[in-house]
């Protein structure tokens, strides 16, 4: 993986969001909460629904065991093109080029952004997927 974090941080950093996610909100399924909608019928208050849309293995390994733990609902969606690797995910390409890059600094939005250190080519990285996303109308 490019950019990966410190051992178990991000492990931890999701048990942290899902203990907070159980404490302040009602995780509901999505299947009931549509279902609510399509019924006309109001969801709980506070109510979330809790999805993943990589249908990285790491869903299901990591993120599986601390949802049956907490007793939280999720859904997993899945790219059938990803998994059978027709198509590669382009933010994991994009980074991998930020990764590897032998520029130190590369032009982007009218302007240097340096590629010196792990932490400027990380930053690099992100200021420019965050940049494509609302390029490509996306939100995630």
């Amino acid at each position: 993986a490019c950019f990966p974090s410190a051992p178990g941080a991000g492990s931890r950093g999701l048990l942290q969001q899902f203990k907070a996610l159980r404490k302040a909100a009602n995780v509901v399924p999505i299947e009931d909460a549509l279902q609510r909608m399509v019924d006309g019928a109001p969801l709980p208050p506070r109510a979330v629904a809790i999805t993943f849309d990589d249908g990285y293995r790491d869903n299901l390994t990591v993120a599986g065991p601390m949802l049956r733990e907490l007793g939280l609902p999720a859904t997993c969606f899945l790219v059938p093109e990803l998994l059978s690797r027709e198509v590669t995910p382009w933010w994991e390409e994009l980074a991998s080029a930020f990764q590897h890059a032998r520029a130190t600094s590369v032009g982007w939005a009218e302007q240097r952004v340096p590629l010196g250190s792990p932490d400027e080519r990380r930053a690099a990285f992100k200021t420019v997927a965050a940049d494509l996303k609302v390029m490509n109308g996306s939100s995630d």
